[in-house]
């Protein structure tokens, strides 16, 4: 087997276990947005991020010393309820059933850490070239998923089969779409990315006279009428108009 054949053999078990890396990740942050809820706390917006008034450990914490407390008020005494079950903030959501969900998701990522051990401890070993693909419209191929371009909210996808492959071999399969700063060497020819869609002359440019009242205005170059900037009163840009 080369080393090429054995890359591919390895980083493609360890795609698929990193994909159920995420979705574990994300039952536990779904189940503890859903422990904030039952605890009774109203979420803010800091840009795009969600902000609880408290963290995510002292609100599992208090959750679970609640649960634990048959005397904290979380447990039903009306009569034709189970006692044995806390209370029901929302209908179908039982904060023991969060708990739950968060226990199971933890042991399922440390048994998947355990798995994906000696396949690491592999590719420490022989470091052969790795790419990834950031999920977006003409994203960029990458050498990790540590690029200082990326962020921690980038959606990623692995390459296995090119795992092992020199950057002019990966360019070949996948395209002229390397990372420039994950690959400083690589011809610039090949960090373009996807080719871009041609666009009308009159694209970003002021529309034709005469319009001016109107939110969308016809372009200077092809007639059609699109919206124009409010800030710097150009024309949005366009495909040219075909014949």
């Amino acid at each position: 087997m080369t080393t090429h054949e054995r890359a591919v053999e390895v980083d493609t078990k360890l795609a698929d276990l990193w994909g159920q890396e995420q979705d574990a990740r994300s039952t536990i942050a779904s189940s503890l947005d859903s422990l904030h809820s039952t605890d009774g706390q109203r979420s803010s917006y800091v840009g795009r991020h969600r902000v609880w008034p408290m963290s995510d450990e002292d609100t599992e914490a208090s959750i679970r010393a609640k649960l634990s407390d048959k005397t904290s008020g979380w447990w039903r005494t009306s009569p034709g309820y189970n006692d044995d079950e806390p209370f029901l903030a929302y209908p179908g959501t039982y904060a023991s059933d969060a708990i739950g969900r968060i226990d199971s998701a933890r042991a399922r990522l440390a048994a998947l850490r355990e798995e994906a051990r000696p396949l690491e401890a592999e590719y420490s070993a022989n470091l052969w070239p790795r790419f990834f693909l950031v999920q977006n419209a003409g994203g960029h191929v990458h050498s990790s998923m540590h690029c200082q371009t990326t962020f921690p909210t980038t959606l990623w996808s692995w390459l296995p089969d090119l795992s092992g492959l020199t950057e002019e071999d990966a360019v070949a399969a996948e395209g002229p779409r390397l990372c420039s700063v994950c690959y400083p060497s690589a011809p610039v020819e090949w960090t373009l990315g996807l080719p871009k869609a041609p666009r009308c002359e009159g694209s970003g440019k002021p529309p034709a006279p005469g319009h001016e009242r109107y939110a969308s205005q016809p372009c200077s170059v092809c007639g059609r009428y699109y919206p124009v900037s409010r800030n710097t009163g150009v024309v949005r840009a366009h495909k040219p108009q075909e014949a």
